[in-house]
């Protein structure tokens, strides 16, 4: 109809953006739901899912079955999840009633499965079944060697984790995996399994503890977390040289993902032809660089994925639809719908992949529909759309401004495998939604990157080769004892946290502190004062500490009088001081 033509072509220019009229122009082939499993805990639920399944003409349910190592269904594998137990009989499988009425309405029905995250909750689980307490080899351990087993539930907050993960490269656990999707199939006659939390938690897990990774325990590692295209210029070259060791294990992490997703389709596809989606990161730089979950370029592994591209910022959704149709067209959106008043932007992202001929959506999820959104809204099919400017102006400061001495390069040459700078200049790019984009507003050309990514590469290279040698000696880090308290947000709300914390007058606890990373509250100690008492908000609670005695380190111990839980910090900081005499003395100017 030459109106919706019209209407879909016009450009209507406003003050901070541009605007933009999308009528739904198709119908779309997938129309998806994510069901948690706390919403299918109680009978009395399913009219209710029922309805907003009718309401918004949902083709896909995604029903969570496998949940923090537990489950929603009767298995003979898992325990069953307490939340079910606490709302449900004994005999009640939620997934029966709902896979019934899937079947006669012709909604697909998929198993939602959360593969790598077993334990959420800071209290441990009741059932003595559950593989915390059969299987604690299984966790996923820290640089320092620590297993996440062993963290507490504030230790994980404060990590920003969103529980405790098992290890992808582990074969039981792969065989655990597919002991339970094969369990599903044979009670359910389902038409897909769909995997959540397919991924590491973080830079810090899954690298192993060795000598080399210690290079991650010291508080410097805090700021190589995040890593995008456009931030790794602006870095220092000890940084730079940390990530770069970081894009090698994390290369290994990759591949225990792949591996574990193939083997797991060729086992699902081999008992039943059904659907296998995953749920993927949609921005590269958190999907590769964090999570080692570099889905676009999982081959083999899939039918399709489920990009969480949640956001309110339709321009940064559109750019995300860039670069999922450019590697994986089949891709199904997802729109999170977190907050009251997302309608609009769920309509507009909706439209957007409407009117790039998209496969579909899934709405994240049947709760916040349910209990905060207005499904006719949701229903609209036209809306006028605002378009942030989501390109940066270029930032020319700063950029490689600490480059390595020139004999240093020539140097590593010898050590330098061929095309290693080509991969990691790659492996760069890959953090990037449009890397060519990007390159332009650091006014670097691709070549002009590549010739600084051989440089640092070859640097790093002969770096690695002279630097883990010979640590039989080892330099004491500097150190800080404090006195401190703990205000728990979980016993307190904010307010009164605050309150306690500001009232708090004698402070019982003492800690003795080096400067690692994975601590909450190591930074501000170690840029505070002798005698200065701070107030420190964080995710689980709040500290209120001060410190009381300043050492400043540099005594020479044996690596074998050093503690364990130690001897990674003592190692960092011994590379580190090497790294800097290797840099600034040995080579001196450039």
């Amino acid at each position: 109809m030459n109106w919706q033509k019209n209407l879909a072509d016009r450009l209507i220019i406003g003050l901070g953006g541009l605007f933009l009229f999308f009528p739904l122009l198709y119908p779309l082939p997938h129309k998806g739901l994510w069901i948690r499993g706390i919403s299918i805990a109680a009978p009395d639920s399913l009219p209710r899912i029922i309805k907003v399944i009718e309401d918004l003409n949902i083709t896909d349910v995604y029903v969570q079955m496998v949940v923090g190592g537990s489950s929603y269904y009767n298995s003979k594998i898992l325990p069953r999840s307490e939340y079910l137990a606490r709302h449900s009989n004994q005999d009640y499988s939620p997934a029966d009633s709902l896979l019934g009425y899937c079947k006669k309405r012709n909604i697909r029905f998929h198993a939602w499965i959360n593969a790598l995250t077993v334990w959420s909750f800071y209290k441990k689980p009741d059932s003595l079944n559950h593989i915390f307490y059969k299987k604690p080899d299984w966790f996923l351990r820290d640089v320092f060697g620590r297993s996440m087993l062993d963290y507490s539930g504030y230790q994980w907050t404060d990590l920003g984790l969103e529980g405790l993960f098992i290890q992808p490269d582990n074969p039981f656990v792969a065989d655990f995996l597919k002991e339970i999707c094969l369990e599903i199939m044979e009670k359910y006659k389902l038409d897909g399994i769909h995997f959540d939390f397919f991924r590491y938690p973080g830079i810090y897990w899954g690298i192993g503890d060795s000598l080399k990774t210690s290079i991650f325990a010291g508080l410097e590692a805090e700021n190589i977390r995040w890593l995008s295209l456009k931030r790794y210029p602006k870095l220092s070259l000890f940084n730079r040289w940390l990530v770069y060791n970081f894009y090698k294990f994390n290369k290994i992490r990759e591949e225990n993902l792949y591996h574990l997703a193939r083997m797991l389709y060729q086992a699902i596809k081999k008992n039943r032809n059904i659907l296998i989606s995953f749920a993927v990161v949609a921005d590269p730089a958190w999907a590769r660089y964090q999570y080692a979950q570099n889905w676009w370029q999982w081959n083999n592994c899939y039918d399709y994925v489920i990009s969480m591209a949640y956001t309110q910022d339709v321009g940064l959704f559109n750019d995300f639809l860039d670069f999922t149709y450019s590697r994986r067209p089949l891709t199904i959106m997802g729109i999170g719908l977190l907050w009251k008043g997302m309608e609009e932007s769920a309509i507009c992202e909706r439209s957007l992949i409407t009117q790039r001929r998209g496969r579909g959506f899934c709405y994240f999820d049947f709760a916040s529909i349910d209990t905060m959104f207005d499904i006719g809204r949701l229903n609209c099919d036209t809306v006028i759309c605002l378009f942030k400017d989501t390109t940066e102006s270029a930032t020319l400061a700063n950029l490689f401004s600490e480059s390595p001495p020139q004999r240093m390069v020539d140097s590593g040459k010898v050590f330098t495998k061929m095309d290693t700078d080509l991969d990691f200049f790659l492996f760069l790019a890959s953090l990037s939604l449009n890397p060519e984009q990007d390159l332009r507003q650091l006014a670097l050309t691709r070549e002009k990157f590549l010739e600084y990514i051989h440089n640092d590469v070859c640097t790093f290279e002969y770096i690695n080769n002279k630097i883990f040698t010979g640590l039989d000696n080892l330099i004491e880090p500097p150190g800080r004892e404090i006195i401190y308290e703990f205000f728990p947000y979980e016993d307190n709300d904010t307010v009164k946290a605050l309150e306690y914390a500001k009232t708090k007058k004698n402070l019982t606890k003492k800690l003795y502190i080096y400067p690692v990373s994975m601590a909450p509250f190591v930074s501000e100690v170690f840029s505070s004062n002798k005698g200065e008492r701070k107030i420190l908000h964080q995710r689980s609670g709040i500290y209120v500490f001060e410190i009381k005695r300043v050492k400043n380190g540099g005594r020479k111990m044996k690596a074998n009088r050093v503690k364990k839980e130690n001897l990674p910090i003592f190692r960092y900081w011994t590379i580190k001081e090497r790294f800097d005499k290797f840099v600034k003395e040995d080579y001196g100017d450039k």
